[in-house]
């Protein structure tokens, strides 16, 4: 009813959905970013926009094994979340981008994720979030973004810079 006593001739019925904590950003993986030194128990951080339901984002994060290692899926847990500090590194603060709304930075959070199993070495990975975590919008999407853990260490090049077959040196040797 309104003021002047008018009454709608039905109801009205309006539908929203509120968007849940959208991903910003991942260190040390994440968009563009070449990671090839990932340990067997790496911690990957990720930005949400706001703070996330720990349950939600464990249940939907994930790494994949890939190539040239036996495929598999290695679930996450979430080892912490806190918000985005003044002394973070500019990935962390930075994050969600130059054109963010910077009112709303405190809300932003870094969540920690660690795999459940250890890492294979010397295999390619991807790293599977989602870009939303909330009930409506669980099938907004998973972000992948690919890495690798660091293999055996290999002799790749060997140099003597001495005469008469180096008996003494200067040797050059190269692993990766």
């Amino acid at each position: 009813v309104a003021m002047d006593g008018e009454k709608l001739a039905e109801p009205q019925t309006f539908t929203f959905r509120v968007r849940g904590p959208r991903l910003l950003a991942g260190y040390p993986v994440g968009e563009g970013q070449d990671f090839t030194q990932a340990t067997p128990s790496q911690r990957f951080d990720v930005m949400y926009s706001s703070a996330v339901d720990a349950a939600a984002l464990a249940s939907s994060a994930f790494i994949e094994v890939l190539a040239p290692c036996v495929p598999k899926r290695i679930d996450l847990r979430v080892a912490g979340q806190r918000p985005i500090a003044e002394n973070d590194s500019w990935e962390y603060r930075s994050a969600g981008g130059y054109s963010r709304n910077v009112a709303r930075d405190s809300l932003r959070r870094v969540v920690s994720l660690v795999p459940r199993s250890p890492l294979p070495l010397g295999c390619q990975h991807a790293l599977g979030v989602p870009n939303e975590i909330s009930a409506a919008s669980m099938d907004a999407g998973v972000q992948r973004w690919g890495f690798s853990t660091y293999g055996p260490l290999k002799v790749v090049e060997s140099e003597c810079y001495g005469g008469d077959g180096c008996p003494r040196g200067p040797l050059r040797i190269e692993f990766e």
